[in-house]
């Protein structure tokens, strides 16, 4: 399989702002469920793959399925291991049985752009987050596609939890859903976070308003995803410098007539040729209501 290089590939309107990469992580063949989330922390690009409790196998499933991806993109980069990641094994899946080798991780972006400005994690937006997030499903997402997971449930992303924990009981009943499924006999997708239930599903970013609802894939469900993610890989996210409107303001009116005044005896005379409609705007905007205009 010929692969892209991440933070590489042209495609990728990320490429040029990504400070690293996390590849997916898990096995799919043994997993209980799968975990589809937003985009990698700040942290979570410079984790050693061998650092995790099977790093070995870990490292010997990414090249097998990357066979032409560089060594350091293999060896470094793994997702949900910082302060989010501590949160949802500790208080999320530990309580229910469930660890990190029972799990199959995906993100939706797989580089990690870091902040903006104002200290808020990037995430790219309009037709530029469209673009992205498809490329993404288009390189990376392809083994969780081959899994043709049966059932999603949607719940909420571990950094919302960490920065309010007044919805983790209903987190928690998103996430024994999703074991029942698997229990059940379903290939179980969770969602976590508004922009990888999105993503998935077209609809729910709002997991507030969603956590726990799940969809039952079907041809249908599958066909608008391809459908709307082959939209999103043709999208341009050239910005186009905008040109500004022109708009008369008393200011500029009154720029414009002393420009075109001529000095003459006692006063001076304004020469200018300019249509109906704009003298009709500048005389508007030069005099006060309910003022008498003189014809000469």
């Amino acid at each position: 399989m010929n692969v892209p290089q991440p933070c590489i590939d042209a495609a990728c309107p990320l490429a040029p702002r990504a400070k690293g990469f996390a590849l997916p992580s898990g096995n799919l063949q043994t997993a209980k469920m799968a975990l589809l989330l937003e985009m990698p922390g700040d942290t979570e690009h410079s984790f050693l793959v061998r650092e995790l409790v099977d790093g070995e196998a870990e490292l010997q499933r990414r090249r097998t399925l990357y066979p032409s991806l560089e060594t350091k993109f293999v060896n470094i980069g793994v997702p949900v291991v910082g302060r989010a990641g501590y949160f949802l094994w500790t208080n999320l899946m530990s309580p229910l049985g469930l660890q990190r080798t029972d799990v199959a991780i995906f993100n939706v972006c797989q580089c990690a752009c870091g902040k903006d400005a104002d200290g808020t994690f990037f995430y790219p937006k309009g037709a530029e987050r469209k673009r992205a997030e498809a490329t993404c499903a288009e390189l990376w997402l392809q083994p969780l596609l081959a899994w043709h997971p049966t059932v999603s449930v949607v719940g909420m992303h571990p950094s919302a939890l960490v920065r309010d924990i007044t919805p983790l009981p209903m987190v928690l009943r998103a996430i024994e859903k999703a074991k029942q499924f698997y229990l059940a006999g379903e290939r179980v997708l969770l969602l976590l976070g508004g922009k990888a239930a999105k993503h998935w599903l077209g609809y729910a970013e709002n997991t507030t308003r969603f956590v726990i609802h799940h969809q039952h894939e079907s041809d249908l469900t599958y066909r608008l995803r391809q459908e709307r993610w082959d939209k999103g890989r043709h999208l341009s996210v050239t910005k186009e410098k905008r040109v500004k409107k022109f708009r008369w303001t008393a200011q500029k009116a009154l720029a414009f007539f002393l420009a075109a005044s001529i000095p003459i005896d006692g006063g001076f005379r304004i020469t200018a040729d300019i249509t109906t409609e704009y003298m009709d705007e500048l005389v508007r905007l030069t005099t006060k209501k309910g003022t008498k205009v003189p014809l000469q």
